[in-house]
């Protein structure tokens, strides 16, 4: 009886354990790309590369192991990239959101042009979040009018998804909106530390914890999530948190296909995860 419950206490605390943080990668801010004021706040993972978005500067990096690829900056009011405030990656493309213009720019994976997709309502939205389906319909969030809308392939105008002010949400509360691949949006409150979940319909079916003050989100292909706070500790669904032990603050993750980035105020740090 006694070797048992060991086995069992043994199994219990191996399967606490099992997610794996391996750094395979570092790389300084300043090396990939020169300019002095590049401040990004924004990382994707993207075609053979990562996307970063410094929205102050409106500059959008495509960095990858071969080269790097940069996008608006000083001509920024030239290329249509005037006021970005979010980024999401869908299949080879690359969309940026533009908040003051209400519009979205499309790009491939080598930061060329490709599309500028209007945002029509009957209101002027100022969204600040842009998330993806696995249908490839469009979803975003204002904050001015606490409401989420969807524009799919088969409509021209963004109409109302999920009604915020009717889930109880106060204002501009909302710091990230992450799709996983079964349909579900994740939802990051910075007001009252939840992470909800709603179906692919719009309806609320779980709300929980942000127990370590998290700031930033990652959904994974089953709909289990990372969050992290700006220490560096990072919590993978119901397992216990772990600790990164980076040496400046994170700002941004992202994780697809067994790789996970993590942007500091310094650093591009990326990892291979796994978990037994």
């Amino acid at each position: 009886m006694k070797t048992y419950l060991f086995l069992f206490v043994l199994t219990t605390i191996t399967k606490l354990y099992s997610q794996v943080f391996s750094l395979y990668s570092t790389s300084s801010i300043n090396d990939i790309y020169s300019a002095s004021s590049f401040s990004p706040i924004k990382i994707r993972i993207a075609q053979n590369g990562v996307i970063l978005l410094d929205t102050e500067n409106s500059i959008l990096v495509h960095f990858s192991e071969n080269d790097t690829i940069s996008y608006g900056g000083k001509s920024a009011k030239f290329s249509g990239l005037i006021d970005p405030i979010d980024i999401t990656v869908k299949g080879l493309n690359i969309y940026v959101l533009n908040q003051a213009s209400n519009s979205i720019l499309v790009f491939d994976s080598r930061l060329n042009h490709i599309q500028t997709i209007l945002i029509s309502n009957e209101v002027e939205l100022y969204p600040s979040l842009i998330a993806i389906d696995q249908y490839e319909n469009i979803y975003i969030y204002s904050s001015d009018l606490n409401m989420i809308y969807v524009n799919d392939s088969q409509q021209k105008n963004f109409t109302e998804f999920i009604d915020l002010n009717m889930q109880n949400f106060d204002f501009n509360c909302i710091s990230s909106m992450r799709f996983s691949t079964n349909g579900y949006l994740l939802l990051l409150s910075g007001c009252d530390s939840t992470i909800s979940i709603f179906n692919q319909y719009g309806r609320l079916i779980d709300t929980q914890l942000n127990t370590i003050d998290g700031m930033a989100i990652s959904v994974k292909r089953n709909g289990a999530y990372f969050i992290a706070n700006k220490k560096g500790l990072i919590k993978y669904g119901k397992d216990q948190p772990k600790n990164l032990f980076i040496e400046s603050n994170l700002i941004d993750i992202d994780y697809h296909d067994k790789k996970f980035i993590v942007l500091t105020d310094s650093l591009l740090l990326r990892y291979d995860f796994f978990r037994s």
